[in-house]
């Protein structure tokens, strides 16, 4: 019987320049493995936008956990994609409240933007009676919420809606170690084999190419946040990295600086890693909204590592499938 206790190995060894191995739980990289073996190509049935445009969706996870999605569309078709992932306890409301807009404003700077509700929050509960009953089942299952996302990104990609290669995370609190595992095995997904090469194949993943983590945790169960860091700091991986903590709370700055210096030691982390502290008591989500003017310093800080990349938009279905 498959147990998330045990851990299984994505091998990316064929993948040029990419990490040999990125181990993840067991339950949660077998139904992975699943995703990326197959095109993703389902199309979500689509509600009508509000008056701003906003559109309420539901994604599916693989194990069959309904997600509701808040999505910010684009107004042009190579626009980068932010996932905006909330707190424990938390939803995807915070994002968009009277306070905090912070979906609003990076959709305004040219951001598609999405917030979810992760599994056993928000109007994601199913049975369960909330985020007190996570289990590290739960904490490991989270990749496959995100997955559930990409699929919905793919499909507005597809429709040449945003730029799925140019996607970005905001992570706070408990969801930061969710976004770290996650990017690491999105960028050790292997090409389609469409190609001569497997470098030449159509990727299926090394598209995270951000992450902004708000007072990150450092240790949730059911994931390996030192593993996944390892993985991250091979030079191929691509991927820019903001922590954001409040200097006056002592377990926010350990986190935050730990993580810090274990990404610090990849080559050229000069230019992609990044801290900024804050004189606050203020964790997570609490950063944004409170007149600490940080919220310009992340949308550039995306806007250099997403929107100003040179990726132009490509057919991501694998060319044996294409008409």
């Amino acid at each position: 019987m498959l147990c998330c206790g045990h851990l299984a190995s994505v091998d990316s060894r064929a993948r040029p320049g990419l990490p040999p191995r990125v181990r993840l739980p067991l339950a949660a990289a077998v139904a992975m493995l699943s995703v990326v073996s197959t095109p993703l190509s389902a199309q979500p049935a689509r509600n009508q936008p509000g008056a701003q445009g906003i559109v309420e969706e539901t994604v599916t996870t693989q194990d069959g956990w309904r997600l509701p999605i808040t999505y910010y569309p684009a107004k042009q078709a190579d626009a980068p994609v932010a996932i905006l992932l909330h707190m424990q306890g938390d939803n995807r409301l915070v994002w968009g409240d009277r306070r905090n807009k912070f979906a609003g404003f990076l959709n305004v700077n040219g951001f598609a933007v999405v917030t979810v509700d992760l599994r056993k929050h928000g109007e994601a509960k199913g049975d369960s009676a909330g985020s007190s009953d996570l289990t590290n089942r739960d904490y490991a299952a989270m990749l496959l919420d995100l997955e559930a996302v990409k699929q919905f990104i793919f499909d507005e990609h597809q429709n040449k809606k945003l730029n799925m290669a140019k996607i970005a995370v905001v992570a706070a609190g408990m969801s930061a170690p969710v976004a770290i595992q996650w990017t690491a095995y999105d960028w050790a997904k292997r090409p389609y084999n469409d190609a001569p090469t497997l470098a030449a194949g159509t990727p299926r993943g090394q598209d995270v190419k951000c992450l902004v983590l708000l007072s990150p945790q450092d240790d949730v169960p059911g994931i390996s946040v030192p593993r996944a860091l390892r993985a991250l700091r091979e030079p191929a991986i691509q991927c820019a990295v903001l922590i954001v903590y409040g200097q006056r709370v002592s377990a926010d700055e350990r986190a935050a600086k730990d993580i810090h210096r274990q990404l610090g030691s990849r080559r050229g982390a000069e230019k992609q890693i990044a801290i900024e502290p804050l004189d606050t008591p203020n964790r997570g989500t609490d950063l944004i909204g409170q007149g600490l003017q940080i919220e310009t310093r992340i949308k550039d800080f995306l806007v250099d590592h997403t929107q100003k990349l040179d990726i132009a938009w490509r057919d991501r279905r694998s060319r044996l499938q294409r008409d």
